[in-house]
């Protein structure tokens, strides 16, 4: 039997990396349940899981993907559900394989999101080529699900963001006032310096 589109990361809904979609889970599958593991955002361990969608975007070279996921008055009583949000990058082998328990496992990501709506996640694409990457929308409890809003953004990094832009200083000139709108945290502890920017 084919799976619907969006049920698994080999059925991914292709979208752009710059675009807003609106979307629902209410009549999706749970077709993953994962605790915290590997860079991911995992859902409640009370059984079953919630339903998920997935999408993929592709990622062009020296590039900050960010997804936001809003899902304010999407649930079925019109009020905000609790989400989780996860990007993952191709292949979808990635996305992991069904466990003994029923669960995921195998499971990597190159960000996740559960700090409370909206979620968000971002990733600077330092290589010279575009990636793939799958956004996994999910809920947190079981009863988590409902419609909601998902909006990318795709663009080069603003100057002094990353290493290879850094912004040049003048000995005995001062800067004041710069701005750290758009900056990613790309330099977190044990990221190894400006060879191994983070997920941002």
């Amino acid at each position: 039997m084919m799976m619907a589109s969006g049920e698994s990361c080999d059925t991914a809904i292709v979208i752009s990396a710059n675009g807003v979609y609106m979307g629902s889970t209410l009549d999706a599958g749970a077709d993953f349940g994962f605790r915290d593991v590997n860079g991911c955002q995992g859902n409640s361990s009370t059984p079953p899981s919630s339903p998920d969608q997935v999408f993929q975007v592709t990622i062009p070279a020296n590039n900050r993907f960010t997804a936001e996921l809003n899902t304010a008055g999407g649930s079925p009583t019109g009020t905000t559900w609790d989400s989780i949000l996860n990007l993952i990058e191709a292949p979808a082998t990635n996305c992991g394989t069904l466990a003994a328990d029923g669960g995921t496992e195998g499971l990597t990501c190159l960000a996740g999101s559960d700090v409370g709506n909206p979620e968000r996640v971002s990733y600077f694409n330092s290589s010279a080529n575009p990636i793939d990457a799958f956004i996994m929308v999910k809920g947190y409890f079981n009863n988590s699900l409902g419609s909601f809003t998902l909006t990318t953004t795709s663009a080069p990094p603003p100057p002094g963001d990353v290493c290879a832009s850094a912004v040049p200083l003048t000995s005995g000139t001062p800067i004041v006032g710069e701005p750290l709108t758009g900056l990613g945290n790309d330099y977190g502890t044990g990221t190894g310096g400006c060879g191994s920017p983070n997920a941002g």
